[in-house]
């Protein structure tokens, strides 16, 4: 019975129990076999810190506006009003204008730039209304200091004296004084002046010696018997001033030396004015004027031959010729004369020919390269040939310590000015001749830009208009310039951009190249996987069957031996044999629970389920990338079409820009054809007087040049011949007002 049994069959179905069981144990696990195994390693526990939410900035309208206005002050102490002005009127147009610790600080740097670009009506608006602020206090002194300036300058003495009023013991005592003495000295209030002049004297600074020089005219103005002591005074002035101011002051005390019959000073003063100075033709002159006087008329005649010679487009060129013939006659030289007067006969016509034939349009085309050149400035002067006029500093009263004390609010006193003043002379007015350059019209006498002013008040408005037209212009070309740098910034940032864009869409191409590398790997690595599960099916499915058809074999031995032993009476294996038969149907049964869930359990094998997570990725990468592209291709394309707009140089705020600076040249042009037509009017003027001088002056040296030949045959002494109109030099008592 044992050998029907066969041990070794049983063997054989144990043998697939336990692969079996391990299949069926490990399917359910199947799932969960690409889940990372918890950690185990004991750690300190933390709490999590809560994200930090982010903080959007508020806007503070008025500390940007107060930021504005101290970036503003900045650039007026580095000498950049015009950005001064542009920031500020940004400001003033702003909403947050409104926001301002007080609207005094806008209207106080407002004023200080007009002040500086010398737009003095705009000037005047703006500190006027300060001034009228209940809390305009604080920058009254400057202003009003400013208001003197600005009054004085424009010919208005008494207001200049009322403004002078309001800033006495609060601004620099020395401009204040000196500005308020020069004022009295235009209304001829001698006295009143020197009391000026003394007080600016005595406080130094800048001002101090040229107010000593003023008080001591305005006392001899007062008291013109004082000539001795007046000509000690200026002495002693000029002895130690420098430059240009010493030149004039030695002039001065020339010129009241001669007038008050002095000569031998006279000449001696005028020596020591070297023939580099701008003052050294009128002090030629007046030499000249001295020596004759002294009857020293051979030095006389060169004296004044050397002056025409040297300054042939001054007024007095042909008096001076004809003085070198008059001190030649009179000193017995009558055929030098003769031909002295001859030849100042045959210039002199040449020169009154070419006046006759001269086209009327030279004056305008003079006026045009006067105004292109903006050298207006030498026709206000009253006479440039004398000069004798003190420019102040534009930012006279305004330079960067008086501007910190005034926005410091502090109680210290304004600190008395820095910048010396500059006289002007003659050799400005070459200087602003010259820089014409070859502007200047074919054919047109440049004598008449030297000839002695009609008309200098009427310049004031209209140079004022072509100021406020030029700071307009550079206002609206700094703002395009601003947008053109802002253009320019766009377009390298767009630049960089669009090499970011290239730089990550190469990177793309190579990762697309990977990615579609990984995808054919994974294609193929699936393909073997599919074979495989195949194999492992195939496999299972024939131990299975196996198994069953090994328990269906034990079952029909068991089954024979149950009847063997039923025949024989053997009772004592029947329950052996029954328990046979169970093992034999368990097996069966197992093989057809395993059977029925195969395919899932071999679905479920890790290897399997990583397969499909890695194909989940794998589709998520490709969207990923399917969308990055996208993002990149519409970004480029947006970047390249701004980049070409910006290119072109044709965007909305350019064309504005550029309509604004084509505005603003319209409205300067309109400036300039009113000032040249004013300046068109005034040449014809001055080349009027000057032919009717020419005519005078010819007619005196035909009669001179007539009166030296019929000495000359007679061959006698002469005393000489009366010239008509011979002017001596002005006295010191009348110097020419000092204005800017």
């Amino acid at each position: 019975m044992a050998r029907l049994l066969n041990p070794d069959r049983r063997i054989v179905i144990n043998r697939w129990i336990a692969p079996l069981a391990v299949f069926l144990a490990a399917a359910p696990l199947a799932a969960q076999a690409t889940s990372t195994p918890p950690d185990t390693t004991r750690r300190p526990m933390t709490v999590p810190a809560p994200r930090a939410t982010p903080t959007q900035p508020t806007a503070d309208p008025a500390r940007a506006a107060d930021a504005e206005l101290r970036v503003a002050l900045y650039e007026l102490v580095a000498n950049r009003p015009l950005a001064a002005l542009a920031r500020l009127e940004r400001v003033q147009s702003s909403p947050s204008a409104a926001a301002l610790r007080t609207r005094d600080d806008l209207l106080f740097l407002l004023s200080e730039s007009y002040y500086r670009l010398g737009m003095s009506s705009a000037f005047r608006a703006r500190s006027i209304e300060l001034l009228g602020s209940a809390t305009g206090a604080r920058y009254g002194s400057v202003l009003r200091g400013q208001l003197m300036l600005d009054a004085y300058r424009g010919g208005d003495y008494p207001k200049a004296l009322e403004y002078s009023a309001g800033v006495a013991g609060a601004g620099d005592s020395a401009l204040t004084a000196l500005v308020a003495g020069l004022a009295r000295y235009q209304t001829r209030a001698f006295p009143a002046a020197h009391e000026s002049f003394a007080a600016a004297a005595r406080a130094g600074g800048a001002y101090g010696s040229y107010a000593q020089f003023m008080d001591v005219l305005a006392t001899f103005a007062a008291d013109t018997t004082q000539a001795a002591a007046t000509l000690d005074k200026l002495r002693s002035i000029g002895g130690t001033a420098p430059g240009a101011f010493g030149d004039q002051v030695k002039l001065t005390a020339a010129e009241i030396a001669f007038n008050a019959g002095q000569f031998d000073a006279a000449i001696a003063l005028t020596e020591q004015i070297s023939t580099g100075s701008g003052f050294s033709a009128e002090a030629l002159f007046t030499r000249a004027w001295s020596l004759y006087r002294a009857k020293r008329l051979e030095a006389a005649a060169g004296a004044f031959a050397d002056y025409a010679t040297r300054f042939p487009n001054l007024e007095r060129r042909d008096e001076a010729r004809l003085m070198a013939g008059q001190a030649m006659l009179e000193s017995g030289r009558s055929a030098d004369a003769a031909q002295q007067f001859r030849q100042a006969v045959a210039g002199m016509t040449a020169e009154l020919a070419a006046a006759h034939t001269q086209a009327s349009s030279a004056m305008m085309e003079a006026a045009k390269a006067i105004v292109g050149a903006r050298a207006v400035g030498i026709l206000a002067l009253v006479n440039p040939a004398t000069g004798k006029a003190i420019a102040l500093p534009d930012n006279a009263g305004a330079d960067y310590a008086v501007l910190l004390r005034a926005w410091s609010d502090s109680n210290a006193a304004l600190p008395p000015s820095a910048a010396e003043p500059r006289l002007v002379s003659l050799g400005d007015v070459d200087a602003a001749v010259n820089a014409m350059g070859p502007s200047a019209p074919t054919g047109f006498s440049r004598r008449v830009l030297y000839a002695q002013a009609s008309n200098t008040g009427a310049y004031a408005d209209r140079s004022e208009a072509i100021v406020s037209a030029d700071v307009r212009v550079g206002l609206a070309q700094l703002a395009l310039s601003q947008q053109l740098d802002d253009n320019a910034r766009r377009i390298s940032q767009l630049q960089r951009l669009q090499s970011l864009f290239l730089a990550d869409s190469s990177e793309l191409a190579s990762l697309q190249s990977r990615l579609a590398a990984t995808q054919d790997s994974l294609a193929k690595v699936g393909s073997v996987l599919d074979q495989a599960k195949g194999r492992v099916h195939d496999l299972v499915k024939r131990s299975i069957d196996d198994t069953r058809q090994l328990a269906l074999e034990n079952q029909t031995q068991i089954e024979g031996a149950r009847k063997s032993a039923a025949a024989t009476a053997a009772t004592n294996e029947g329950g052996l044999l029954a328990q046979e038969a169970e093992t034999a149907a368990l097996y069966r049964e197992l093989s057809d629970i395993v059977e029925s869930a195969l395919d899932a359990v071999v679905a479920r094998m890790p290897i399997y389920h990583l397969r499909d997570s890695v194909n989940a990725k794998n589709t998520r990468v490709s969207k990923l990338y399917n969308e990055t592209r996208g993002i990149i291709v519409a970004a480029s394309s947006s970047v390249n079409t701004e980049l070409s707009a910006l290119q072109g140089g044709d965007t909305p705020a350019i064309r504005a820009a550029k309509g604004l600076v084509a505005q603003m040249e319209v409205a300067r042009g309109a400036a300039e054809t009113q000032l040249i037509a004013l300046i068109d009017a005034e040449l014809r003027g001055r080349a009027t007087r000057l032919v009717s001088l020419l005519e005078r002056d010819t007619e005196a040296a035909e009669f001179g040049a007539a009166s030296a030949t019929f000495f000359r045959a007679v061959d006698s002494r002469s005393t000489g011949v009366a010239i008509p109109q011979a002017t001596p030099p002005a006295a010191g008592g009348v110097v020419k007002p000092p204005q800017r």
